[in-house]
């Protein structure tokens, strides 16, 4: 009913001018948005600052969205950086395109989640509090849940979202938000995990001058509230908590990802130092271990080492406290969100860890798809990394083979299932995507908070298709009928596609051959007559587009069978 209601609408609706929305086509009922996404998908654009609540007000600056029934999302909005008090929670109804603002007047909300308790939680900078979202008045259910986090605002005692004052900074932060999750290790079931960000970028003072302590350890990682960590709060049952954490892990400069898995792995992503290379350092992908140090400010990728600490602590291999990155992720791409796949929507990401890359240089403004294994970790190899990195200068995407400082020891494969969201004046602005939720019908939703908007990822034609996707209407049917020419799609999809592709697009494994030809013309991966303008060829070869697959490039023979086949497919 929404969608043939937004259908309705969709010419008089005011959505944001830094959108330009593909005339005449929508993504599901949805407007769509010209941005690239994986074959067979587009990107609706659902709500933006132009969205007005009765009283007028909009989305500021928005971080986090979850559902809480099908057309019904709960987002967290920090507001700005500066201002305290500026913070809302609110509720859309993509059904009736509107948005209702449940709590107000809090102070840089970025974590949000449904307890084990059916309440809703919030990471409020310094504490965590949860509310019951179905009250007439939702604010007046809040309840404190943690609150001795690092903040620079002190409150008074009780209700979080109400009586509220900003005193004296009790200390620097330059990482204040709460991310968090709840463990689901059988045996740690609902303890909280939770982010306490460094207060520097290279625990420094804001002169330069590093902050260490006698022993010439980093001293924003020493005390009884450090940052630079993850804390553990054990759960208590009835939605309480233990407040006497325990520092799961330390040397972690500001951990915006932290994603559970059942066999009782928690990932984390890091968010690393802030070189002025474009090419350092690289950002993390670290399986947490209890009582382990990850480093920061000391050692940077694998075996990187931070000069200024090298006389205290070594990266070199040689220090057993010291635990290594599980694998790099592309530098400077910043990580603020992931969680694992599980919807019927997109069978091909199924199993996968979806991860939004935020970072405004030309390795961020993308949301990348792991593959895992039955224990929710990537896989990883020791293969050559390329990653893909838009230059503005040249206006193209160039593939860039990693070279990190200290040397590559793993690297995890993954697949782009956003991409090209770069800035094109009077088309789109850079991606900013930051909040990710799989809604109950399998569609993927993203919160933008530079954009001030709401996008959905669905099934559908994507505006990126270069006009392929019309494609399907000059397949020659007769082909599927010529058993010699369908014996070498076979061996095509057998011995060059399974191989090289099935980790991360399972279909070209699970699907019969005429059905994955099909879906690949469609979509505008295979453009039949024409292989220099498939997509799969363009993406094979390389070079204005990221290489598939990620580990290198194919056999130039096995290239060529494939763009043979395109050709005779005509």
């Amino acid at each position: 009913m929404h969608r043939i209601l937004l259908i309705l609408i969709f010419p008089i609706l005011a959505y944001s001018q830094d959108y330009q929305l593909v005339t005449g086509k929508t993504c599901d009922g949805y407007p769509q948005i010209s941005v690239g996404s994986i074959p067979g998908s587009c990107i609706g654009l659902v709500a933006s600052s132009q969205l007005k609540d009765k009283n007028g007000e909009t989305l500021k600056f928005p971080r986090k969205i979850i559902e809480l029934k099908p057309n019904l999302f709960l987002i967290s909005d920090m507001g700005g950086w500066e201002p305290p008090f500026q913070g809302k929670i609110w509720l859309l109804d993509s059904s009736q395109n509107k948005l209702t603002k449940l709590i107000d007047k809090l102070t840089l909300p970025h974590g949000l989640a449904i307890g084990p308790d059916g309440m809703i939680y919030v990471g409020e900078m310094g504490l965590i509090f949860k509310f019951d979202p179905n009250s007439p008045k939702p604010s007046q259910t809040c309840q404190t849940v943690i609150h001795n986090l690092p903040s620079t605002v002190l409150r008074t005692k009780g209700n979080p979202c109400i009586d509220e004052k900003v005193s004296k900074a009790t200390q620097e932060i330059s990482h204040p938000l709460v991310s968090f999750t709840f463990s689901k290790n059988p045996s740690t079931a609902g303890n909280l995990i939770v982010n306490s960000g460094s207060s520097s970028d290279n625990c420094t003072d804001k002169s330069g001058k590093i902050k260490v302590d006698s022993q010439g350890r980093c001293s924003e990682m020493e005390g009884s509230n450090p940052g630079a960590s993850v804390r553990e709060y054990e759960y208590l049952g009835n939605g309480n908590w233990n407040p006497n954490f325990r520092i799961l892990a330390r040397g972690l400069r500001n951990s915006m990802v932290l994603v559970s898995h059942e066999s009782g792995n928690i990932i984390q992503m890091e968010n690393s130092m802030d070189f002025p290379d474009a090419k350092e350092p690289f950002e993390e992908i670290n399986i947490l271990k209890e009582a382990r140090h990850y480093g920061w400010p000391y050692c940077f990728n694998f075996k990187g080492q931070n000069p200024i600490y090298n006389l205290f602590f070594k990266c070199d291999g040689t220090n057993k406290s010291y635990e290594e990155p599980y694998a790099l992720i592309p530098p400077h791409t910043a990580p603020l969100d992931g969680l694992y796949y599980s919807g019927n929507m997109f069978p091909e990401l199924q199993n996968t860890l979806l991860v939004s890359w935020h970072g405004y240089r030309g390795t961020g403004q993308r949301i990348v798809s792991y593959p895992t294994n039955t224990d929710g970790l990537p896989y990883v190899s020791q293969d050559t990394f390329y990653y893909n990195s838009y230059n503005p200068k040249t206006d193209k995407t160039q593939k860039i083979q990693a070279n990190p400082a200290g040397g590559l020891v793993r690297t995890a494969s993954y697949t782009e299932v956003v991409f090209d969201w770069y800035k094109v004046p009077n088309l789109r602005p850079i991606g900013a995507p930051v909040g990710l939720t799989v809604a109950s019908d399998g569609a993927i939703w993203v919160v933008e908070d530079k954009n001030k908007t709401i996008l959905r990822i669905a099934k559908g034609k994507s505006s990126n298709d270069n006009g392929s996707n019309q494609n399907s209407s000059t397949l020659d049917e007769k082909k599927f009928n010529d058993s010699v020419f369908m014996a070498r799609w076979s061996k095509i999809q057998k011995n060059i596609l399974t191989p090289q592709c099935a980790t991360c697009h399972n279909q070209v494994q699970n699907q019969n051959g005429k059905e994955l030809i099909k879906e690949l013309v469609s979509s505008g991966w295979m453009n039949p007559g024409n292989s220099s303008e498939s997509l799969i060829v363009k993406r094979l070869k390389g070079g204005e587009m990221r290489l598939m697959p990620p580990q290198g490039p194919l056999q130039t023979r096995d290239i060529q069978a494939i763009e043979q086949f395109i050709d005779d497919l005509d």
